[in-house]
């Protein structure tokens, strides 16, 4: 029982933190992102479009975890947040790249939601 309890805690602080430090790293290395897209306005919507739709879709995925289980929203949200990462690393351009954070703030909003969640349930008192 504390094996599992352990892992599953393990897992969902990895999740929160990956969330959590996606806002930190990208916003350190936007400059050097800027200059390798070539653009030289519009870097600020880029940490802007995964704010806003962290902050919108908190709510929702609270919702979601209610409806469907803390489980299958976290996994979701993983599975959002790694293809977002994946988009913003193959983003050809800054429209791109915006729409990329976006959805990334999407899948980042449900790992931190969830996994709060999903803590308080884990830990609750008996």
């Amino acid at each position: 029982m504390h094996t599992s309890r352990n892992l599953a805690f393990a897992g969902l602080l990895l999740g929160m933190a990956m969330a959590q430090l996606d806002g930190l790293i990208v916003t350190a290395a936007l400059p050097s992102i800027g200059e390798d897209l070539h653009a030289r306005t519009g870097l600020v919507a880029v940490t802007a479009a995964g704010l806003l739709t962290l902050t919108v879709a908190t709510p929702l995925h609270g919702r979601f975890g209610d409806l469907h289980g803390r489980r299958i929203s976290f996994a979701a949200s993983v599975l959002v947040f790694a293809a977002a990462s994946a988009w913003c690393a193959a983003a050809p351009d800054l429209g791109s790249l915006i729409a990329a954070r976006a959805l990334q703030g999407l899948g980042g909003s449900g790992l931190i939601v969830t996994a709060m969640s999903a803590l308080g349930e884990l830990f609750e008192r008996d």
